[in-house]
């Protein structure tokens, strides 16, 4: 029965009933003054509970489609500062390379002019021996073996400097273990 005249008041205070025509009305139906106006303030916690509820679902919502954005937007800024963090490093990474690259071809245009000079001398040194007597033959022969062995080393010791891949650099240790060898032998 409470119940019923609790959503008698409630609706009597959403027509907008003042507290003095409610307790009038509620004594009019046999309830003393002093319950009418605890079912008034009963009715009043009712109606706050219910704007509290109302309240927290709608902060609630409102919190969620907030977050919603907020957590969209991070993620879209998030997403442009990496990309933008990715374009800088691959910029650096490349000049990087470059750079290296360059250094690297540098050093090896240096030892392809060694070995072309080595190559004339070694040339110039076979034509000295095949028009030298045959007594001064040895003793071109131990120059060309000098200078076998001296291009075998510089060969040798390329294959630790320049960039190249695994097999390359033990091909090119191999030649130049076997003009030293060569230039041992003939010298």
């Amino acid at each position: 029965m409470s119940k019923n005249l609790i959503a008698i008041v409630r609706s009597m205070l959403d027509s907008g009933s003042s507290v003095e025509e409610i307790v009038s009305a509620l004594k009019e139906m046999g309830i003393p003054e002093e319950d009418a106006r605890r079912l008034i303030i009963l009715a009043n916690r009712e109606i706050l509970l219910s704007l509290r509820n109302e309240l927290r679902e709608i902060v609630e919502g409102v919190l969620e489609e907030e977050q919603e954005k907020f957590l969209s937007s991070l993620r879209s800024e998030l997403r442009d500062y990496v990309e933008t963090q990715m374009k800088i490093a691959n910029r650096n990474l490349l000049k990087m390379l470059r750079e290296e690259t360059g250094k690297y071809l540098s050093e090896l245009t240096k030892l392809e002019e060694k070995v072309d000079v080595l190559d004339r001398r070694v040339l110039d040194l076979e034509k000295k021996v095949y028009h030298k007597e045959e007594g001064s033959i040895r003793f071109g022969s131990m120059k060309v073996g000098k200078l076998l062995a001296v291009f075998g080393a510089l060969v040798l010791v390329s294959a630790f400097f320049v960039p190249l891949d695994l097999p390359a650099r033990i091909g090119l240790a191999v030649a130049g273990l076997i003009f030293v060898i060569g230039g041992v032998i003939v010298g």
